[in-house]
């Protein structure tokens, strides 16, 4: 894995605000969820953070392959980084209320972290490409 796409791909995130998290059951059932804030804590690890739904935590606990997208659809730039989620930490858990946090049904809301290891960067973009490790 080339060390400079590692890190454009994570700063691409980071000022973007976002990533997308793709993960599957253990059937191949597809889930994509958004996370707000991912950083890399070492030369081939992310630490994606957010309020994970159920889905995407059982996926990956029955399945930790993931893949990540990070791109701007102004510049149709972006990265899709795969790997294997290593660790799942739960950072916080309310009691079932947030201000901010507008839910029709109640859904424990917890903070988590998932730790990924990232093994592969591709171009992502709507142009042709190849999908070439970068």
């Amino acid at each position: 894995m080339d060390p400079e796409a590692f890190a454009r791909a994570v700063e691409l995130a980071d000022n973007l605000g976002y990533i997308l998290v793709a993960s599957a059951d253990e059937d191949g059932q597809p889930h994509v969820a958004a996370a707000r804030s991912v950083q890399a804590t070492d030369q081939d690890h992310v630490t994606i953070e957010s309020w994970f739904c159920p889905s995407t935590l059982e996926n990956v606990d029955a399945n930790p392959r993931v893949s990540l997208i990070a791109w701007d659809p102004t510049t149709d730039r972006g990265y899709q980084m795969t790997g294997m989620v290593e660790n799942i930490v739960n950072k916080a858990v309310m009691d079932g209320y947030g201000p901010d946090i507008k839910l029709d049904t109640p859904l424990p809301q917890a903070d988590y972290q998932l730790i990924v290891r990232v093994k592969e960067i591709l171009e992502f973009t709507h142009e042709p490409h190849q999908d070439i490790s970068l």
